[in-house]
């Protein structure tokens, strides 16, 4: 073989270099989650899964924590809460084991004798009222509950099953009949006057009655809903009829800010939705539409289950699905960033708010928690992320991913599984834990190619991850003891592969 030969092999062109690997961010989806729209199509700042997190501005951080506030002796789970804003005080109410408790301290029973834990409440002029259908009404007054002293011409008063304010009425739904019920102005009590509104609409049942701006805005069971204007005692007229989803079940309605939000069996749907015609168009509802589908799979799946309920608390729409008689979870609505997560684990039957502090009560023991802390109940706590495929490389070429750097902020213990999910195809969570926080400084030379730093600061640590393909998408699962802790982004370490 001649040397002119052996230098043709030998030329660059016959051996060429490894493509050369580069980082690339991948940001923290604070734009929250997207069930609606196609999966290949999702913005880089959305997800396909937030678990146990909220989004923020640019960040993600976790949902705080369950610490227990209180126990009920001998009850096996808590029904209803409620809050009672007094003028010198503010009480915690909780409804188990057939009594009304002041649950604000040590739990003091205010009232027995009731068959259902569960019930709706409000408060109007100082007073909070609840009924449920089955039991006699009750009245509190921020130290003694008493009977309600509420009557009707042909009511049997245990029927009342909801109960809203108004303008300066109080209104009342009647278990299984479309006609409702009212109150004379500014009346906590007395002879409630009934309104047929089974004259106005197509059938069915009366599930709420709200009030929106001028509007008092009544739900039916088959998923009509009827507006009207004015006052009962004077001018009350006919606005319109919309035709919307069938409601989750009594007392759907949520006040959002001053939004009224419908839990309905197709999503949580803004009374403006429905009133432009956009009730059954999830991609028009903008923000709130983004989680229709995995919405509707939980009605199909729980939507038979007593007790769906919401609150708007501390900037967050929250609500709660029982997915079991001790179970439930939670779709939370970040008003600030108009993004979406859930919550499971709480077991939460309502939430409500004391001077500053979210409770609930449990489903599945007799205890009231607050939300809060950064344990479970004396475990830690676990969130999940998978965040939306992109195409990093151009013309959708394939990529190699063989490393991964979280960028996170936290002033506790956390560990943290990192990988990839590629081509669309989601994998069970199997890589390692990594420490991402301590409670102390490590050694800048440690095993971990990275310093271990300090509580608050960012830590950036290189982990090893395997993944071949065109469409990429981070995978992170959080186990955390912090209280405090902030998702920022993932960088991956990817060098491209051969074309399409």
């Amino acid at each position: 073989m001649s040397m002119r030969t052996l230098a043709r092999r030998a030329t660059p062109r016959e051996y060429p270099r490894q493509p050369v690997g580069e980082s690339m961010p991948f940001p923290a989806p604070s734009m929250g989650m997207n069930t609606r729209d196609a999966i290949s199509s999702l913005d880089p700042r959305e997800a396909r899964i937030i678990e146990n997190m909220v989004p923020e501005s640019g960040k993600v951080i976790i949902r705080k924590g369950k610490t227990a506030h209180q126990t009920i002796s001998g009850a096996s789970a808590v029904g209803s809460m409620c809050t009672h804003d007094g003028v010198s005080a503010n009480v915690l109410l909780a409804a188990a084991n057939g009594h009304i408790y002041d649950v604000t301290g040590s739990p003091s029973s205010l009232a027995a004798g009731y068959s259902s834990n569960l019930w709706s409440i409000e408060q109007f002029n100082a007073t909070t009222i609840g009924v449920n259908g089955v039991d006699t009404p009750w009245a509190f007054n921020g130290a003694t509950i008493g009977a309600s002293g509420l009557s009707g011409a042909g009511l049997t008063i245990t029927h009342l099953r909801t109960v809203r304010v108004v303008g300066v009425r109080l209104w009342f739904t009647e278990v299984n009949k479309a006609d409702v019920w009212y109150l004379a102005p500014s009346a906590i009590t007395g002879v409630l006057t009934k309104f047929q509104l089974g004259q106005e609409t197509k059938g069915g049942v009366c599930m709420g009655v709200y009030g929106f701006g001028p509007y008092t805005v009544f739900i039916m069971s088959t998923g009509e809903v009827v507006t009207y204007q004015g006052d009962p005692g004077s001018d009350f007229s006919l606005v319109k009829r919309y035709t919307a989803p069938v409601p989750v079940g009594y007392d759907p309605g949520v006040d959002v800010a001053g939004d009224l939000i419908i839990m309905t069996a197709a999503g949580a749907l803004p009374f403006e939705a429905i009133a432009a015609g956009i009730a059954f168009d999830t991609t028009a509802q903008a923000s709130w539409g983004k989680i229709a589908p995995s919405w509707v799979a939980d009605y199909q799946n729980f939507g038979g289950n007593a007790g769906w309920n919401g609150l708007f608390v501390q900037g967050l729409a929250i609500f709660n699905i029982p997915t079991s008689s001790t179970t439930s979870k939670q779709w939370v609505f970040n008003t600030r960033t108009k993004a979406w997560s859930y919550f499971v684990n709480l077991q939460a039957s309502q939430l409500a708010e004391l001077n500053g502090t979210i409770y609930y009560g449990d489903l599945s023991q007799g205890k009231v928690f607050s939300y809060s802390g950064g344990l479970d109940d004396g475990s830690n706590l676990i969130a999940i992320i998978r965040a939306a495929f992109q195409y990093p490389f151009a013309n959708k070429r394939n990529g190699q991913y063989t490393l991964a750097q979280l960028v996170c902020f936290s002033t506790g213990a956390v560990t943290a599984q990192l990988q990839v999910d590629v081509d669309f195809k989601e994998a069970g969570i199997t890589a390692p834990e990594v420490p991402v926080s301590s409670s102390g400084s490590g050694p800048w030379d440690s095993p971990w190619d990275g310093p271990w730093g300090e509580d608050g600061a960012a830590l950036l640590r290189w982990s090893k991850i395997r993944g071949l393909g065109r469409a990429v998408a981070p995978v992170v699962k959080f186990n955390s003891s912090a209280d405090k802790l902030e998702f920022i982004a993932v960088n991956l370490m990817a060098a491209p592969g051969g074309a399409l």
